[in-house]
């Protein structure tokens, strides 16, 4: 199973002075054998906003261009994402078990709160992550309304939305990030949640 027989559209969010980014997430969607839509996103630098800001107003950018084009879902990924190996396979021995319920389903948290709902899939309402996440147009209008991006949307998020949702999440994760510099950060990371 690839991840176009799930969703109808697959965002990748790049600033265009990553190239190396670009080129990373390209290999990788590469050996899942995906197609893909390439969002250049607006950057922080030379603005009077954070990189938190723009990094949440950008994935509300990409939001309401899937509601405008009347998409059913979108699975939107940051351009350091790092897929396991074996990605397709575990996707169709998994994505069956899925609830059909879900409005969002991440591809890899980091938990505060979780409760098994089938062998490798969670339900949580308190989680952090938003690097590989698949959304139901039934949550597009709560995301506009409850994102402002003057803290972290997980914790916006965390506060405002998973609470009343149905929100699932892959464990163990299928996607990652890669190690390095961080934007949104401003610093380097290991990010690796697959250990």
């Amino acid at each position: 199973m690839i991840l176009n027989q799930i969703t109808p559209l697959v965002g990748i969010k790049n600033l265009r002075r990553r190239p190396d980014r670009l080129e990373h997430i390209q290999r990788e969607m590469a050996k899942i054998n995906t197609q893909y839509k390439i969002f250049d996103v607006v950057d922080d630098r030379g603005t009077l906003k954070s990189a938190v800001w723009w990094n949440a107003h950008n994935f509300l950018h990409i939001i309401r261009y899937a509601k405008a084009a009347n998409l059913e879902s979108i699975l939107l990924l940051d351009d350091d994402c790092f897929f396991v190996n074996d990605f397709n396979s575990r996707l169709e021995s998994l994505w069956p078990h899925v609830p059909a319920d879900w409005d969002m389903v991440s591809f890899g948290e980091i938990f505060g709160r979780q409760v098994q709902v089938h062998p490798g899939i969670v339900r949580s309402d308190y989680s952090w992550g938003g690097h590989a996440s698949l959304i139901r147009n039934t949550t597009y209008d709560r995301l506009l309304e409850c994102t402002t991006g003057e803290t972290w949307a997980d914790e916006e998020w965390n506060m405002k939305l998973k609470p009343n949702i149905n929100f699932y999440v892959f464990l163990p994760y299928l996607i990652t990030q890669m190690p390095g510099h961080s934007d949104l950060k401003g610093h380097h990371v290991e990010n690796n949640l697959f250990e």
